[in-house]
């Protein structure tokens, strides 16, 4: 298991780096002034070509539309969400959606991207109350850059068993999706290294299409961390909370 102080060394890289602007079709460039002492205060927006790593997995989810520009890089940290109609071995959880914060991975997407697939076992970790209060701490970015220098800037959540919600408007921003699935592919198996570190499989990568929304078509789920549930309800409550991690990607 990674030690505390590594996993909140490792997010507070993360948090001084997730904190830009959202993309809209462009990204932070790492630029910055050496005279400054804030990283963000002089940064440029660039083009970007980042895209999810769907190549790692087969198959592969279909890749994003080509007449669509990616919109938002976010880490997701939340819960799955099971329930058990019995407590014994013949009965299987049943999904019932998933509740996540959005935090903004725009900038290091741009500088880091290998780290990037690295953050969600990390996060996956990392207790939400702890997580919580290291963001309250931890310094953002200038405010004037459209969700008000917060880290989180949207949230995640079931209207129903089959429809997953995306709202960026918490953070004044005016995207939305209401959505669905189109393609699912099984999680990359984890490293050798890395297998005694996993305690929960991994949910499935997703590429989802909107069926409702402002500014969002094709959202995709992927370098997801945990969130699986039990094989069976055997000693299990009636609603099981599965803690999980993954990237999102929007694109509109």
């Amino acid at each position: 298991m990674y030690s505390f102080a590594g996993l909140f060394l490792s997010l507070q890289l993360l948090l001084a780096a997730v904190g830009a602007v959202p993309l809209t079709a462009a990204i932070w460039d790492s630029d910055t002034s050496s005279t400054g002492s804030n990283p963000f205060a002089e940064c440029t927006i660039r083009t970007t070509t980042a895209s999810p790593s769907l190549d790692e997995t087969k198959p592969q989810l279909p890749p994003p539309s080509a007449d669509l520009r990616l919109k938002y890089v976010t880490l997701g940290r939340g819960t799955q969400n099971y329930t058990c109609a019995s407590s014994d071995a013949s009965t299987v959880p049943v999904a019932v959606g998933a509740v996540a914060t959005l935090f903004d991975a725009s900038w290091i997407t741009s500088s880091f991207p290998k780290l990037l697939d690295q953050v969600p076992p990390l996060l996956e970790q990392i207790h939400l109350d702890n997580l919580t209060s290291a963001v309250g701490a931890l310094r953002t970015p200038p405010a004037a850059h459209g969700h008000g220098g917060n880290l989180a800037i949207g949230k995640h959540y079931f209207t129903d068993p089959t429809t997953p919600f995306f709202d960026f408007r918490i953070s004044g921003l005016k995207d939305w999706a209401a959505a669905q699935k189109n393609a699912s592919v099984n999680a990359p198996a984890p490293s050798p290294a890395a297998v005694n570190d996993v305690s929960t499989p991994d949910v499935a990568w997703l590429q989802l299409i909107a069926k409702d929304g402002v500014g969002i078509k094709e959202v995709y789920r992927v370098v997801t961390a945990g969130g699986s549930s039990p094989a069976t309800c055997e000693g299990q409550a009636s609603g099981i909370e599965v803690q999980y991690a993954a990237q999102y990607w929007f694109y509109g």
